[in-house]
């Protein structure tokens, strides 16, 4: 079993935020070299390769005006943590990962809380190509909807290529391998993915923030 990592808001509601210093806008790769799936540059934060932390913020405005307490995982202004989600990550890949300090300030200004910015730093190919169901490669780069390439790039679609069967994704262990956080190189805008080891390790440890979605993996 794969694991999306779903950040979700703790109280139904999403908090706004205001970096106070940095530029998010042009937080740039320290490896910006394109390889066999998405071009990494324009999704510096999310792409599974580090940053340069130039423009990152290191203080950040978090605005909540019921008063609660940030949760360990949140997405103001991208993927960030407190220092126990950052250790439970540790825990299951010391050293891979990128993790970068700012402090929270609260409504009023006040120092809130010492955070980490999380730039996971595994970019893989995990998707199997045998068992995925109603999706194709697009020009090689990205996973989509059949339905959507018959809209937008029908050419693409093979001759007798089932339309009616629903997409799914379907993970492959032997990609993987013994990755526990990562980001898929051939997915665009689905946030990263967790092992079952770490999933689980986070809802027993009932980190706040994050609802884990199950994927199938084969």
């Amino acid at each position: 079993m794969v694991y999306g990592l779903n950040v979700k808001p703790e109280h139904g509601y999403y908090v706004d935020f205001d970096p106070l210093d940095g530029d998010v806008r042009n937080i740039k790769l320290l490896d910006e070299t394109p390889d066999e799936g998405l071009n990494p540059r324009g999704r510096a934060v999310a792409c599974g390769r580090a940053v340069d932390p130039t423009n990152v913020p290191t203080k950040v405005q978090w605005k909540d005006q019921h008063g609660h307490p940030v949760p360990d995982f949140d997405n103001g202004p991208f993927l960030n943590l407190s220092a126990r989600a950052k250790a439970l990550i540790e825990q299951f890949e010391p050293g891979l990962h990128q993790f970068l300090p700012v402090e929270f300030m609260d409504i009023k200004g006040a120092h809130l809380e010492n955070r980490w910015f999380f730039v996971v730093c595994n970019r893989l190919d995990t998707i199997d190509r045998d068992h995925v169901q109603g999706m194709l490669l697009s020009g090689g780069k990205m996973w989509r909807p059949a339905s959507e390439l018959l809209r937008r790039y029908p050419e693409e679609i093979p001759e007798g290529f089932d339309l009616s069967v629903v997409p799914k994704l379907v993970f492959s262990r032997k990609k993987i391998g013994n990755a526990h956080v990562w980001q898929d190189k051939h997915l665009s805008g689905v946030g990263a993915f967790l092992s079952e080891e770490l999933a689980e390790a986070l809802i027993a440890a009932r980190v706040t923030g994050i609802k884990p979605s199950k994927a199938q993996a084969v």
